[in-house]
């Protein structure tokens, strides 16, 4: 059975169906928050990054997003290094941060409506009311996000994410702040 995967994972790396985090290392100042890292990703796949509290998850997360870009190494998604092609890289990724980021006086509708501009996806309301459903927000799409409690602002940010057909979504801690009910769904 392991042959059997890694000979698939062989041939989605080959077609390109893949991410791949090449020696990625990245340093602030004297701290070296993740050192030589390595690791392949293939579509249709979970992967979850697990380790004690400054163990460097979030620094590696950032620098797959382009919040940061790695001291050394590379990042390739479907064989196009993220590190230089930021606009390929938001045009694929959808991120859920770890700490919420969003504009006070945009509305819950409104932010999704910005994440599709990033991603280049053609403003669809039928797709922005099928999130808002999908995270029990639709009775706030016209709220403004200041007024959204911690746990709808959780899932905003995961719907920001995966809205605009991302290829790739990452998410830190997104259930963080969240009622069980709403982890559960």
């Amino acid at each position: 059975r392991d042959q059997e995967l890694s000979s698939l994972n062989h041939q989605k790396k080959e077609q390109g169906d893949c991410l791949s985090i090449v020696n990625v290392t990245k340093d602030f100042d004297t701290l070296r928050a993740v050192n030589n890292f390595n690791c392949d990703l293939f579509g249709n796949e979970i992967f979850c990054l697990l380790g004690h509290n400054g163990a460097g998850k979030t620094t590696l997360i950032n620098m797959i997003s382009g919040i940061y870009d790695p001291t050394q190494g590379d990042i390739f998604y479907k064989g196009r290094s993220l590190v230089t092609n930021k606009d390929y890289l938001f045009e694929n990724i959808g991120l859920c941060q770890q700490e919420d980021i969003f504009f006070d006086y945009l509305t819950v509708s409104e932010h999704l409506k910005y994440m599709m501009e990033i991603k280049g996806s053609e403003r669809d309301r039928e797709q922005i009311n099928t999130y808002l459903n999908k995270i029990d927000l639709a009775s706030k799409k016209e709220s403004l996000c200041k007024r959204l409690s911690g746990g709808e602002k959780r899932k905003l940010c995961i719907a920001m994410a995966l809205i605009g057909n991302s290829k790739l979504v990452l998410l830190d801690e997104p259930t963080s702040g969240m009622d069980v009910m709403a982890k559960r769904a």
